[in-house]
């Protein structure tokens, strides 16, 4: 399946990585993987932490396990953005 042509992008939320790597859920496992075929997506560090945090606590992953779906959300995501806050 290839993306559309589009300047619009899909900022991918913790629970859309989540499900895209647990099988417990595999109706929203195939959709996160549909949004990922057919989206321009954008992920920040933040959702790659919070993602993380749930696989190490929830799921039990280890550490070499995680870093791998990590480096393979990295890959596959069009851009990853880490988030600015300006304090006035």
């Amino acid at each position: 399946m290839t993306k559309p042509m589009s300047d619009a992008k899909v900022f991918l939320d913790t629970k859309v990585l989540v499900y895209l790597y647990t099988e417990d859920e595999p109706e929203k496992q195939n959709v996160a993987r549909e949004t990922l075929d057919r989206h321009f997506c954008v992920v920040s560090t933040q959702v790659l932490n919070e993602a993380s945090n749930v696989w190490f606590n929830k799921c039990k992953w280890n550490g070499g396990k995680i870093k791998r779906h990590l480096d393979n959300i990295e890959t596959v995501c069009d851009e990853v953005t880490s988030i600015h806050v300006n304090v006035c």
